[in-house]
């Protein structure tokens, strides 16, 4: 009897050591990913410093081509309004992954109702500032501290690391909702995530339905990103100088592998398409 009351304790108190020890260790890792994570977010909004205080922006209107008329009075009515809350895009790769990141960005702030500001920093892959290359509609990351303090950002911030299969995005039935208290969200990404979005069950049945991604990736292509004169004009010197040739960015706009369910794609894995 008193053997099988210590086996049947051993059988029962193993797991619960085991459980409690996993639990202890977790709880450790995870602190210390909450840890560097709040790190992260403080150097982001320490490095908003080491750019201009400036509004450098073109007030323009968005103009479409073939764009459903609902998609497109939802973007006109998105730009009209001034949000309180923000979304500022962070990338630090390449030019490519930098534009396609900022215009899955877009459409994330879009429907969550956020401002969207760009967060660019130079680097060996990409060494021009956005203002250097480009007249944008978008402000920079930097107009933040026009209004706030670096204290009230980093008490009032959440910053995310974005690589897929952005599970988050795709299954959260209302994309205002959410992180929604938190005013100033810091997304870090080199990836190209529309179409997750547009893939969102909440949004695909009606503000996205039938829309071709592709038509829209150009048309917020062409309204995110004009080339400032200066480049215009160099380019046209060295066209006239060697000639005309194509010139373009490398890029990988179809960063995440459609899989078929119900004969729709769905984008849950990575890979990555040369």
């Amino acid at each position: 009897m008193k053997v099988f009351t210590c086996r049947s304790i051993c059988f029962i108190g193993l797991p619960i050591f085991l459980l409690i020890v996993l639990t202890v260790i977790s709880t450790y890792f995870y602190r210390i990913y909450l840890l560097n994570r709040e790190k992260d977010l403080r150097k982001l909004i320490e490095s908003l410093k080491q750019f201009p205080i400036e509004d450098k922006i073109e007030k323009k209107q968005f103009h479409s081509k073939d764009l459903p008329n609902k998609l497109k009075e939802s973007i006109e009515e998105y730009l009209s309004i001034d949000h309180e809350n923000y979304l500022i895009i962070n990338c630090e790769t390449g030019l490519g992954n930098r534009l396609q990141s900022i215009v899955s960005a877009f459409v994330f702030a879009l429907v969550s109702k956020r401002r969207l500001l760009i967060h660019w920093s130079s680097n060996k892959l990409s060494g021009c500032h956005f203002n250097e290359l480009f007249v944008s509609p978008i402000s920079m990351s930097s107009i933040l501290l026009k209004t706030y303090t670096q204290q009230y950002l980093i008490d009032h911030s959440e910053h995310l690391l974005f690589h897929g299969p952005f599970d988050e995005l795709l299954c959260q039935q209302d994309l205002v909702s959410f992180k929604k208290n938190s005013q100033f969200l810091f997304v870090s990404t080199d990836e190209y995530f529309l179409s997750v979005i547009l893939k969102n069950p909440s949004y695909s049945q009606n503000l996205f339905v039938n829309i071709d991604e592709d038509l829209l990736f150009k048309n917020l292509i062409n309204y995110l990103f004009e080339p400032k004169k200066e480049l215009k004009d160099q380019i046209k010197y060295y066209e006239l100088k060697y000639g005309h040739c194509h010139k373009g960015i490398h890029m990988r706009k179809q960063g995440l592998k459609p899989i078929q369910i119900n004969g729709e794609q769905h984008f849950l894995s990575l890979f990555f398409f040369l």
